[in-house]
């Protein structure tokens, strides 16, 4: 049994009391079950977990599905690719990824990454190189979500190790 099994369900485990909740207009928490409402809590709860956990990573994550449709991002994609979170959340993913491929020497790398045209169930690496001069590592693994094939991307920021090791 653990702590939490033993707490009341009004307090949290730093002492505090948790806010109330609102009552439900006309006795809707009466005609839902009460289970649902735990769900639902715990499915938000889970999401909150999850984006503060991606957005604590040091590398920048994209995930696409098999139409080109970016699923999310990480706060780090967005600095890394100049991406406003605007146009992440917009929905508009060909315009996210035109925006992305116009930073690059070789934008048809980024694409093979983005379709899958590299496809491998292991995934792949590379290297994305920047017109200004940035470089960085990719990394790529084909995924499956809720039963349709998507794309997981992972980027991280190697231009000062790059130019380190040309100096040596």
């Amino acid at each position: 049994m653990s702590d939490m099994d033993t707490l009341p369900q009004d307090r949290r485990r730093d002492g505090d009391e948790a806010p109330a909740a609102a009552p439900e207009p006309d006795g809707a928490a009466a005609a839902t079950d009460g289970g649902s409402r735990r769900d639902e809590q715990a499915v938000a709860l889970s999401e909150i977990i999850l984006r503060a956990t991606l957005d604590s990573i040091d590398s920048g994550i994209l995930v696409i599905d098999g139409l080109g449709t970016v699923l999310t991002a990480n706060r780090r994609f967005e600095e890394l690719f100049c991406v406003p979170h605007e146009l992440t959340v917009s929905g508009r993913s060909q315009t996210l990824l035109t925006l992305v491929r116009s930073q690059l020497t070789e934008p048809d790398e980024f694409a093979r990454a983005v379709v899958g045209v590299d496809d491998s169930a292991a995934g792949g690496q590379g290297h994305l190189h920047f017109k200004d001069g940035r470089m960085y590592e990719r990394y790529t693994r084909a995924i499956v979500i809720d039963k349709r094939p998507a794309r997981f991307l992972s980027f991280v920021d190697i231009t000062e190790r790059s130019r380190a090791e040309r100096e040596l």
